[in-house]
């Protein structure tokens, strides 16, 4: 008996460090490639930009100069400035934190929820699968963006307005991509094990078919992060998403849109953080594939 706990014991610590060598060795093998590398240095400035911007940033938040209003890009203000002379790099610096915060949420409901949904599909079929099932088909003939701007007028523009109007129209898709997966795991030998030494049923969901069947939902999250950027950006562009004085990037957008013509750089320099951020999840989401996919591997 000694014996057997001594060994479980060994094991726990042993079981831990196999999974984080793993990690590392994902992560080595997610940026091998050249795109995967400029990714990372290009997510990794713009996230210590953003979350140090009380450091980085020129000028305040709000941080007004009269004298610099519509101001373009000059020593003292290195993207100009808007119509209440704020500094616009400080402004995007600190609006990426509402950006980057709401693609993250986004990713997090819109995944939890169509994991959840796929996985009791995909594993218990029959009646549950077929009613689940039926309701995404119904649920995803909606456009996605249509459908965030329905659920946005509804209930009013704003931070979390915004997340769950996003969110909605990410589940299908995510329900039907896990149930794919458990589908094809389940008649699996291991699976069959479980059940044999009477494993409950969530156990075997979580612990034994979801960590063979979530590569393709790992890398679906990465380029969605990117995706509910852009989408909380194209709402607040046409007033349904994060409201003024707020600096969401899609929020400086529709603030600098009227301006265009005069003053392109208060449409400009959003534009391309925008871009930038949703290349290098892009990028990311790329090399993930290319470590994921066993066809590829030394």
């Amino acid at each position: 008996m000694n014996e057997i706990k001594t060994k479980s014991i060994i094991s726990e610590p042993q079981e831990k460090q196999q999974r984080t060598s793993l990690f590392l060795d994902l992560c080595k093998r997610t940026v091998k490639g050249p795109g995967a590398k400029i990714g990372v240095a290009i997510l990794a400035i713009m996230v210590f930009c953003i979350v140090f911007a009380n450091f980085v940033a020129p000028y305040g938040e709000n941080e007004m100069d009269l004298t610099a209003t519509f101001a373009t890009p000059n020593a003292h203000h290195l993207l100009g400035c808007d119509a209440l002379g704020r500094d616009l790099l400080s402004r995007l610096l600190y609006g990426g934190r509402y950006s980057l915060l709401i693609g993250v949420l986004v990713t997090i409901v819109d995944t939890t929820l169509g994991v959840l949904l796929g996985a009791i599909a995909g594993y218990f079929g029959g009646m549950t699968e077929l009613i689940i099932m039926r309701v995404m088909e119904v649920w995803q003939a909606i456009p996605q963006q249509l459908l965030a701007i329905l659920i946005a007028t509804i209930f009013g523009g704003g931070f979390w307005q915004t997340v769950v109007a996003l969110s909605v129209g990410g589940i299908p898709m995510k329900c039907r991509q896990t149930r794919a997966q458990f589908l094809k795991e389940s008649g699996r030998e291991y699976v069959e094990a479980a059940e044999a030494i009477n494993c409950t049923k969530l156990s075997i969901m979580m612990r034994h078919i979801f960590p063979n069947a979530c590569s393709p939902i790992i890398i679906t999250i990465a380029m969605g992060i990117g995706g509910a950027v852009t989408g909380a950006a194209g709402l607040a562009y046409i007033g349904l998403g994060v409201q003024p004085p707020t600096p969401e990037w899609g929020a400086l957008l529709n603030a600098g849109r009227q301006y265009i013509r005069l003053y392109p750089h208060l449409l400009l320099w959003p534009g391309v953080f925008i871009a930038f951020l949703v290349l290098s999840f892009n990028l990311i989401g790329d090399g993930l594939r290319d470590a994921l996919d066993p066809k590829l591997r030394d």
